[in-house]
């Protein structure tokens, strides 16, 4: 028998395919149990059903957000901000079932608090860098619309790419609306 991390991979891996290829109506119990290679008893005795695994995915999706953000070194803060917009996008495309989670693709699911705290703690990294580059006087205007503005447009442009709506040139893109929200660079 396998153990139980190996279960719990396997689980979460295969939701996280069925939610990217085949979208939320295609997240079932059994269907993620097929596509595993495991029971629907092992989902149950491990996440305790499908909002188990939701809850996971979506923790899991966290912590790769956060490990891609902690990756980030600006030598500045409008740097800082770039790289952490640029690890936003690359994460979204590189996990994409984990990014649905996180923003919304569950219309009969919603994480717990605790979770919903966890993705605000990411969301806060920014809006601190956003604080310091007003600090020092790179950006002006208020931090939380700032960095609101720049979550928005940013999730706009994932979205795009994830539904394969992405046109010619959408990374410059891309970068150039980050830096037209703070104001900055030669096209602001």
């Amino acid at each position: 028998m396998a153990d139980a991390d190996e279960v719990r991979n396997k689980v979460l891996s295969a939701a996280s395919k069925l939610l990217r290829t085949a979208g939320p109506k295609a997240l079932s119990n059994r269907r993620v149990a097929a596509e595993a290679g495991v029971t629907t008893m092992a989902i149950y005795s491990r996440f305790g059903g499908k909002g188990g695994v939701l809850e996971s995915l979506y923790l899991e999706g966290v912590e790769t957000l956060k490990a891609a953000q902690e990756r980030v070194e600006g030598q500045d803060p409008v740097s800082e901000i770039v790289g952490l917009c640029h690890a936003y996008r690359e994460t979204a495309l590189a996990h994409g079932g984990h990014y649905r989670i996180l923003f919304g693709a569950m219309p009969d699911w919603t994480p717990s608090e605790s979770a919903r705290g966890a993705l605000f703690g990411a969301f806060a990294r920014l809006q601190a860098a956003v604080q310091r580059a007003i600090d020092v006087g790179e950006v002006r205007g208020s931090a939380p619309t700032i960095a609101h503005a720049l979550f928005a447009a940013c999730h706009g442009h994932v979205m795009l790419s994830l539904n394969r709506y992405e046109l010619p040139g959408a990374e410059d893109v891309y970068r150039q609306t980050v830096l037209r929200l703070l104001g900055v660079g030669p096209h602001a």
